[in-house]
């Protein structure tokens, strides 16, 4: 149903691909009153890509592109950025109507790499936020947010496509609001405000760095497993993912000890840890000379199977694309046993905890610690495996002596 307003402001939206798609779609649709216009990102290029190209949407539809400068000047302007790439001087305009659609939960994480910063520091959620723009990067007053979780296996490009459909819907939501007026805005906190620029990360040298526990090298691989762009490396090998190990490292960290064509078994600083090769273009190969025994050979880290490669094409979509319900079937099984995988660690890494927690407790409250904590572990996990299964993996590893 399409909103009625009473003055007709003009509507800009700047910035690029999906959101920028998404947000520009939804106006058109559902503002038929106003006049909406668009800048581009200086990289536009036009063309639909892995993500759509917002200056394509625009031709297509007749969305007039114009220059920031050319909305300076005007007083009844809703200005909203959505992956912008220029930083935006208030001062510079007339309407104070200024907005911005930012990734992640502020005032955490200002500024730039907001999809890879977040998993670094193992955070387990992280969001968006539609905020005013004031002097500064991302500091102005708060007007809403959207949370998303931050999966253990999540990777920086699964976290990025999250903000991208959170942050479209969030702006979607309030675009009205923000036309009428019609929001409140609370201003942000010092407390957990933090920066990143671009400077931070050096994308020209990404190596993996070893002398580090499990888990953050864990993180590190995933934070910037983002194949559009970039993989770590380690052995002059791109890294897809790993997997911690229940084995304490007795090896000096980063001794190999065990190498095959689609893993590194690495010692740390704490535990082992499973690092997997980046074998896709070896899997599709497979694939397109029908030798589904070599693809199945390789497909050790099943989350693969769902990476595209630079044509758009990942495993799981050549199977289905040449009907091939061997390896359709051969998919489903591996991501399910992965899934069984990466959720029987995390029980028994938390099975650890509570226990040595447990040891601490006098016999009547280990007895109300059990009956809680059993409670939550089937109430969290049941929905995964079932809840028989869980029930009898939480006696064994909560209730046990």
């Amino acid at each position: 149903m399409c909103v009625k307003i009473s003055r007709t402001p003009l509507l800009c939206i700047a910035g690029k691909n999906d959101i920028a798609v998404n947000v520009l779609d939804y106006a058109r649709k559902n503002f038929p009153e106003l006049e909406i216009v668009a800048v581009m990102n200086s990289n536009e290029s036009f063309k639909n890509s892995w993500q759509r190209s917002a200056g394509l949407y625009c031709q297509d539809n007749g969305i007039k592109i114009v220059s920031l400068e050319d909305v300076y000047g005007i007083e009844e302007l809703i200005f909203l950025s959505v992956e912008f790439d220029k930083i935006i001087i208030p001062a510079k305009f007339t309407s104070p109507n200024l907005y911005n659609i930012h990734f992640s939960l502020l005032p955490k994480y200002k500024g730039c790499n907001t999809s890879i910063i977040p998993i670094l520091h193992g955070e387990r959620k992280s969001g968006v936020t539609l905020h005013r723009i004031r002097r500064g990067i991302d500091t102005g007053e708060i007007i809403a947010q959207r949370e998303v979780e931050i999966s253990y296996d999540d990777n920086s490009l699964k976290l990025y496509c999250k903000l991208i459909k959170a942050g479209s819907e969030l702006a979607c939501e309030y675009l009205g609001r923000l036309i009428a007026h019609d929001f409140t805005e609370i201003p942000q906190s010092f407390i957990n405000s933090e920066y990143f620029s671009r400077r931070d990360i050096d994308y020209g040298n990404l190596k993996l760095d070893i002398n580090r526990t499990a888990e953050q090298i864990h993180n590190q691989i995933r934070a910037f497993a983002f194949r559009p762009y970039q993989l770590l490396t380690f052995r002059n090998c791109g890294l897809v993912g790993s997997r911690i190990t229940h084995n304490v490292s007795h090896e000096k960290p980063g001794t190999i000890l065990e190498e095959t064509e689609t893993h590194f078994l690495v010692s740390t600083i704490d535990y082992d840890i499973y690092i997997y090769k980046d074998v896709l273009s070896e899997i599709i190969a497979a694939l397109r000379s029908h030798d589904d025994e070599r693809a199945k050979s390789l497909c050790e880290f099943a989350p693969i199977i769902n990476d595209a490669d630079m044509n758009g094409f990942s495993p799981a979509s050549i199977a289905k694309s040449e009907n091939n319900s061997e390896m359709i079937n051969f998919f489903d099984e591996i991501i399910l046993d992965w899934a069984q995988k990466i959720q029987y660690n995390q029980l028994s890494a938390l099975s650890s905890q509570l226990s040595a927690l447990k040891s601490t407790l006098s016999l009547n409250s280990r007895k109300k610690f059990n009956k809680k904590i059993y409670a939550f572990s089937c109430k969290r996990y049941s929905r995964l495996f079932g809840r028989a299964y869980f029930i009898a993996r939480c006696q064994e590893c909560i209730c046990a002596s």
